[in-house]
């Protein structure tokens, strides 16, 4: 993972991170004109290969960003190898559940810790001011997508597992896949831009 910036940029040394691997997490702090913020970029590994790490990956990350002591606003954003489907009405599939015939999505005891992990990141931040940006901007009735899952070379699912989620104190005004990378072949995920417009914070 690389982290670039036009302004001032410190990194951030996680003294209290608790993850299976700690390069998992890049951090800094930057000052922009108007704020000082916090970034920071993540990789959770797929549940496929790598089982409950990524279950530590995504509690270990919550715990961090949700300290009582974080100070700053904060942006995190990356590859979380989650959700498994965001519904329209608003429901967010981890895969933790299973999804029946009829599209409707079912929890079993046996994965209850499971979904709360990948839920603690997804939805469980925006209490702390981490909210969802994509959703935050266009609700749940705007699809899209950040992976592209073929069988046999043919496309059987489209996942949406790259993520923004910022500080409502950045004030978000835009977020968007730009699908132009796949597409030419860059990498196998689209980018994922987001704008935010923060008011001067100086006294």
């Amino acid at each position: 993972m690389i982290l670039a910036s036009r302004w001032p940029i410190n990194p951030i040394i996680h003294k209290d991170l608790e993850i299976p691997w700690q390069e998992r997490l890049l951090s800094a702090s930057i000052t922009s004109p108007s704020i000082e913020f916090e970034i920071h970029i993540a990789h959770i590994p797929p549940g496929a290969s790598h089982g409950w790490l990524k279950i530590d990956t995504f509690n270990g990350i919550f715990k961090y960003l949700s300290r009582s002591s974080r100070s700053l606003p904060g942006i995190l954003c990356g590859d979380f190898n989650s959700p498994q489907a965001e519904l329209e009405t608003g429901e967010v599939v981890t895969w933790g559940q299973s999804i029946g015939k009829d599209g409707s999505p079912s929890l079993s005891d046996r994965y209850k810790a499971w979904d709360a992990g990948e839920r603690s990141i997804l939805q469980g931040l925006a209490k702390h001011d981490f909210p969802d940006v994509y959703r935050l901007i266009h609700g749940y009735k705007k699809q899209d997508f950040s992976w592209i899952v073929r069988r046999k070379g043919k496309v059987v699912a489209q996942r949406r597992f790259d993520h923004i989620f910022g500080s409502r104190q950045l004030n978000p005004r835009e977020c968007k896949y730009i699908h132009s990378f796949r597409e030419k072949g860059l990498s196998d995920h689209p980018g994922i831009e987001a704008e935010f417009a923060p008011l001067d914070s100086s006294p």
